[in-house]
């Protein structure tokens, strides 16, 4: 009797221990499931919005959303790599004006949207849009993203969703045939000034796809149609403009008889060149004997040409090697003229750097290089005293540093 109340207990606690298990199993497995990231999390796995009979909707979150694979920034104060974002994408009908938005009651967070052409792995930035109502003419207003394309027939159209600063919900992303024009917006263009033939970045904000163009200068312009990464290049005869200016206009709908016309704006920013940087006078050859030499200072005259009302720093900088350099900055010589540091041992070269500095920009150019010898001191020792017989010969032996000659100077 006792063994079989033992088998029974035995059976009990292993039938429990079982079930536990198979409990813990599943609690594990659908945590898994709720954890893991939305199935549309990559670009590659894009859930497709049909927008064949005029407008499309799809609904999603970016709780548990991943940054794997996300994609460059796109659109004015768009961060694309601070928090998960999901994929949806459209294939363009070619005839009509669109209006993607996350500017409806069901979007529960604040929502970022990019708009992208291309590939995955090779996407091209649209346009992107935080919050609407960008420039303070739209009626949208809230934490909801609105944008407006002009899809062209036949091209596949790429939208990332995710939340400003890493926040998450769930969202509806709208995709809708829109006339509303007076939506449609640019503004805050953005460029710094741009030394001759260098570059700057070019930015605006903006809910609509358009093209930078310069409106005065003869740069080009890297990226023309990405509203937040294009680059204007100078090139040489820019300096004959001074002020450059360059202009975003956004898209026309290729619509017949539609209400709605481009939005532009501009940017104007100066080009920047020093054409004479300055004269230096000074330098000369110094015997050192045995301390080190005192230099005289080096002067310069102020930079000429500066097309603009620039300030202007200075930066000397010296080379033991010659005119070619490599150069050194010298700490603290940031005056129009210097004077080199006494006790000088070494043959030095010297230049003085002008630093014409704009809005953003710092152009600089070379003045002329002059060098301040060093020269050791010759030094002779002539040995001990001697004594000789009459008549008799005598080795002189001296000790020097550079070349001469003996002669007598008392024979008596």
């Amino acid at each position: 009797m006792k063994k079989k109340l033992t088998q029974k207990i035995s059976n009990w606690f292993l039938n429990h221990i079982k079930l536990s298990i198979a409990l813990i199993l599943t609690v594990l497995f659908l945590g898994a499931e709720w954890l893991a990231p939305p199935a549309n999390d990559e670009c590659d796995m894009a859930e497709v919005i049909d927008i064949s009979t005029g407008s499309g909707t799809g609904t999603g979150t970016t709780m548990e959303a991943t940054t794997t694979g996300a994609p460059p920034d796109c659109g004015h104060e768009v961060n694309n790599g601070d928090s998960g974002g999901v994929w949806y994408s459209f294939t363009g009908t070619g005839n009509t004006f669109y209006e993607i938005t996350t500017q409806v009651p069901f979007t529960n967070f604040d929502t970022e949207i990019s708009v992208f052409t291309g590939s995955c792995g090779n996407l091209t930035c649209e346009v992107g849009n935080d919050d609407e109502g960008i420039c303070g003419q739209s009626p949208g207003t809230g934490s909801g993203s609105t944008v407006f394309v002009f899809p062209s027939v036949n091209t596949q159209y790429f939208v990332y969703v995710k939340g400003n600063n890493g926040d998450s919900g769930d969202f509806e992303l709208q995709v809708n045939e829109s006339f509303d024009c007076e939506r449609v917006e640019a503004c805050d263009a953005t460029a710094n000034d741009v030394c001759l033939l260098g570059s700057t970045p070019l930015s605006v904000n903006t809910n609509s796809p358009g093209m930078w163009t310069v409106v005065t200068g003869s740069g080009t312009i890297s990226n023309p149609t990405d509203p937040t990464n294009a680059v204007y290049n100078s090139v040489a005869n820019d300096v004959s403009f001074g002020l450059l200016e360059v202009q975003w206009t956004t898209k026309s709908p290729f619509i017949i008889d539609s209400p709605c016309r481009p939005v532009s704006t501009s940017v104007r920013f100066f080009v920047i060149e020093i054409i004479d940087p300055g004269n230096i006078i000074g330098g000369d050859t110094y015997c050192d004997f045995g301390n080190g030499v005192v230099p005289g200072e080096l002067s310069a005259n102020t930079p000429t040409g500066l097309n603009g009302d620039f300030d202007v720093d200075y930066r000397w900088e010296s080379s033991t090697t010659g005119c070619n350099g490599p150069w050194t900055p010298i700490n603290g010589a940031t005056e129009q003229t210097y004077t080199p540091s006494p006790g000088l041992t070494q043959t030095t070269y010297y230049r003085r750097v002008a630093i014409a500095i704009g809005n953003g920009a710092s152009c600089e150019k070379a003045s002329n290089c002059v060098v301040v010898e060093v020269v050791k001191a010759a030094t002779a020792d002539a040995g001990p005293n001697q004594e000789v017989c009459t008549l008799g010969p005598v080795t002189l032996d001296a000790s020097t540093n550079g070349t001469g000659s003996w002669s007598i100077v008392n024979n008596s």
